[in-house]
């Protein structure tokens, strides 16, 4: 067999495992190439193939990998604090401040099912709320801030309070948050948008723990949430809908099948059989994740409360700027560990399933 045509039937092998696959597959086969020549290039891109689309996507993937991985700064910690600010404004696209600690359910595939986010509420203290603010301000950061970790950010009327402040110190920030829906009211959301909330993403869950049997539940269940509020809306698709009721405010209303959605938490929950990943994971290239007690996270589903976890502690905003933490030793090392296609050297990276790639 031509080598040509295996990697043909590589490719196209791979694009029944889904999009997540197929971007970082591809990447990993277009590697056993030697060149890049006009032969192989036509048989990637040819749309007689059924999963053309996917791999064209795919292709965009491996340029957009290869800008962000090209930065040797993400790798080898900056020595100036400037170098280290142009680090963050160039890379960073997405912060979590967890504003608070509390959340209302204890779903079953999530972390608070067994650690207790329910019994009290805890507030990012002040002053770490605004040195952290302060901090973005000073490179007039203008990608997201998000109100949320392992939180329910509409639980307390206080995420008007720290939006209004957001607006004024990073006027062209994105703001937004991710909710289970249970404390959202058309009076809380109209004042959110009041206060320069840009985006909203609702997610309404099966009842107990079950996975939604049918699209029809699924339309039911943003259907009545909508209509409860008293919201104007326009579906997007059988299982979201978007709100329509305010100017610039962007709010979203889904009801993902959970197959869909969840992972093993960084395997700290539903982490029996958990396969290798060879997967590469950007998300530590382009994010940070603030805790509500100001400990550091480089992923969205690693945690300070969860023992397994500790490791991935990068540090404390009390003890460090967020500049110093995004350069720190500890997270250019785990970037260099997980930027590529093949088996992770580091717990709990090497048996995580979460199927996304970025933050």
């Amino acid at each position: 067999m031509k080598k040509s045509t295996k990697i043909k039937d590589e490719i196209h092998t791979l694009a029944h495992f889904g999009l997540p696959i197929v971007l970082n597959g591809i990447a990993f086969l277009l590697r056993k190439i030697k060149k890049y020549d006009t032969q192989n290039t036509a048989i990637i891109a040819d749309k007689k193939y059924k999963h053309s689309s996917k791999i064209s996507k795919a292709l965009k993937y491996i340029d957009d990998h290869n800008r962000m991985i090209c930065d040797s700064r993400l790798y080898n910690t900056p020595q100036s604090a400037q170098e280290k600010m142009d680090v963050f404004k160039a890379h960073c696209k997405y912060i979590e401040v967890e504003i608070f600690s509390y959340c209302n359910r204890k779903c079953a595939f999530c972390q608070n099912a067994y650690i207790d986010r329910h019994s009290k509420n805890i507030f990012m203290q002040n002053d770490v709320f605004c040195i952290i603010i302060e901090q973005l301000a000073s490179i007039n950061f203008s990608n997201s801030v998000c109100f949320h970790r392992y939180n329910e950010p509409l639980a307390d009327k206080i995420v008007v309070e720290r939006t209004r402040f957001v607006r004024e110190k990073l006027p062209n920030a994105v703001i937004g948050a991710n909710s289970n829906g249970d404390f959202a009211t058309k009076e809380l959301l109209s004042e959110l948008a009041e206060a320069g909330m840009n985006y909203l993403s609702i997610t309404r869950y099966p009842p107990s723990n079950k996975d939604w049997e049918c699209e029809k539940e699924q339309r039911k269940a943003i259907t009545e949430f909508a209509e409860k509020l008293g919201l104007k809306y326009e579906y997007i698709q059988n299982d979201k809908l978007k709100i329509t009721e305010f100017e610039n405010f962007d709010i979203e209303v889904r009801a993902s099948k959970l197959a869909d959605i969840v992972s093993n938490r960084a395997a700290s929950v539903n982490c029996k059989d958990a396969p290798r990943r060879k997967m590469p994971c950007l998300k530590p290239h382009s994010a940070l994740h603030i805790n509500y007690d100001g400990s550091i996270n480089p992923c969205c589903h690693t945690r300070s409360d969860v023992k397994a976890h500790k490791f991935m502690d990068i540090g404390n905003i009390r003890e460090m700027s967020i500049f110093d933490a995004f350069s720190s030793e500890k997270y250019c090392l785990l970037r260099y560990m997980l930027k590529d296609y093949g088996d992770k050297k580091i717990f709990p990276c090497n048996v995580c399933t979460e199927p996304r790639i970025y933050s």
